[in-house]
């Protein structure tokens, strides 16, 4: 979705704080795209770099926030205490 909008990083962020207001309870998946290298192609760069930004809002307007790598489930953010 982000590669098809062509959103300049605020339009972006402005979606992710409004997605994040407007559906409180919505789980949102993405994929690790911030590991290995940069790319060279400029497009691909501002594409990782926009990502990553709103990944930064999704999170920051999060209760709960996982990470899975390989199977594994570790909360960053919020979740149970228990």
């Amino acid at each position: 979705m982000i590669k098809k909008e062509n959103w300049s990083e605020k339009e972006a962020i402005d979606f992710a704080s409004k997605l994040t207001k407007k559906c409180p309870d919505i789980v949102i998946v993405t994929q690790e795209i911030g590991y290995g290298l940069v790319p060279i192609d400029a497009f691909e760069r501002r594409y990782r770099e926009l990502t990553g930004r709103i990944c930064t809002v999704l999170a920051a307007n999060s209760d709960q926030v996982d990470r899975v790598v390989c199977g594994i489930g570790v909360t960053i953010k919020g979740g149970d205490t228990k």
